[in-house]
């Protein structure tokens, strides 16, 4: 059983490196839940994988350059990655709303090969949410300032010599 402290330290690798996600398998009504996290030190990856409790898989990513370190990708998929949520959501600040909705999304996926969902706009939905907490950059509803430039400003004016 890993300790606080490593279950800590394991939350806040997901926080910085990993991602929360609600896929969906095709157009139609599939949907499942995932949660990665990548990195260029397989040693870490190995110390996380092994603190939330063996499952899951490392993948070794190709170089984009022969200049780049190689990336390891931790992946784990459905009830296993609700496993980890669920043990890490604790302790985890950035990527709690998401562990939640990976959580409700899989008590609604319903059996693989399942062709029909019942609860396909539910899924829909967690799903949009999901891809919104995901989302990297300004968002049209953030408010935020672009800066202007001030003349006024004294530490723009050029400098004077005596």
């Amino acid at each position: 059983m890993p300790t606080e402290a490593e279950l800590g330290w394991a939350a806040g690798i997901l926080d910085g490196e990993g991602g929360v996600y609600v896929t969906r398998t095709n157009k139609n009504s599939g949907f499942n839940v995932k949660l990665t996290v990548g990195n260029t030190s397989l040693a870490l990856l190995e110390r996380f994988m092994r603190i939330v409790g063996g499952v899951g898989s490392i993948r070794r990513r190709p170089r984009v350059a022969n200049t780049r370190k190689h990336i390891f990708i931790y992946d784990v998929n459905a009830g296993r990655a609700v496993h980890v949520a669920r043990l890490l959501r604790p302790y985890a600040s950035l990527k709690s709303p998401q562990c939640d909705l990976i959580i409700q999304a899989h008590s609604l996926v319903g059996p693989r090969g399942t062709t029909r969902n019942p609860n396909k706009s539910k899924l829909d939905k967690l799903y949009r949410q999901c891809r919104a907490l995901n989302r990297v950059g300004p968002r049209v509803e953030d408010d935020f300032i672009a800066l202007s430039f001030d003349p006024q400003l004294s530490f723009l004016e050029p400098e004077t010599r005596l």
